[in-house]
């Protein structure tokens, strides 16, 4: 029988297997060294140089699909674990010779997505309760300092210091927002943890190596300004780097390597 033309395109889904040659996976954060965050991006990169083609061509569809999703209320939170938990997969099986191709993104659809929703729908809430809780003493101080009325008034150092109060418990928030759902993903789609637990893990394992992740920002921050420079085209390569970091992170410390 031929294949229906108008049908929608699918991607065949890989099982995870309980036996991984690279090493076996322990539940369990493991405390890794500074230096471990500079050879995850050099993993990225050789992952990249590898195959070139197929990463470009992943870094378009992830684009156009998250550009997408933005325009749909709140849909960008849903997407972006199936998004990344895909590649997170993907990666899985590259590990062991599978081929990379633009098929990995639709893994999330199909594999565990509904853990996967859970994740980005507790992101979601965790976004807008933190939010309503940081705009209720923003939109009071702005009213009472007068900055509605007047907006010279930002000029005046206590306000500006109420500004950067604020500015920095947005920032405690946010952090431990993105520890908890950095490893997600690759935790549920990967080791079948349901979104709870694998929230919970992932905390644990960036909260455990919060030097090497402070390192690994300072890093990715200085390839995301060169990534931007050139009209975004940097990203292209510097988006797959950073996609495959994360996984070589998620290896290095929920596994043992093989003795």
């Amino acid at each position: 029988m031929t294949e229906n033309p108008y049908a929608a395109p699918s991607a065949a889904v890989l099982e995870a297997s309980a036996d991984d040659p690279a090493g076996a996976f322990t539940g369990q954060p493991h405390r890794r060294p500074v230096g471990h965050a500079t050879d995850w991006i050099a993993a990225g990169w050789r992952s990249f140089v590898a195959a070139p083609g197929p990463w470009v061509a992943i870094a378009l569809v992830y684009f156009l699909m998250t550009l997408v999703s933005a325009f749909i209320p709140f849909a960008q939170y849903l997407v972006m674990p199936m998004l990344i938990g895909g590649v997170m997969l993907g990666c899985h099986y590259a590990a062991r010779g599978e081929p990379i191709t633009v098929a990995i993104l639709f893994h999330g659809f199909n594999h565990n997505a509904g853990q996967l929703l859970v994740v980005g729908l507790i992101y979601l809430v965790a976004t807008i309760a933190i939010t309503l809780v940081l705009l209720i003493p923003l939109g009071a101080g702005m009213f009472f300092s007068g900055i509605l009325t007047n907006p010279q008034a930002l000029a005046d150092m206590n306000t500006m210091l109420w500004v950067a109060l604020i500015v920095l418990a947005a920032l405690a928030c946010a952090i431990p927002m993105m520890m908890a759902v950095w490893f997600a993903p690759a935790l549920v789609i990967i080791n079948d943890m349901n979104a709870f637990d694998a929230i919970k893990a992932s905390f644990a394992g960036c909260l455990k190596n919060f030097l090497p992740f402070l390192w690994y920002g300072v890093v990715t921050l200085g390839l995301s300004i060169i990534a931007t420079l050139p009209i975004m085209l940097g990203w292209l390569v510097v988006g797959p780097i950073m996609l495959v970091s994360v996984y070589e992170s998620y290896r290095d410390i929920y596994y043992e390597p093989a003795s």
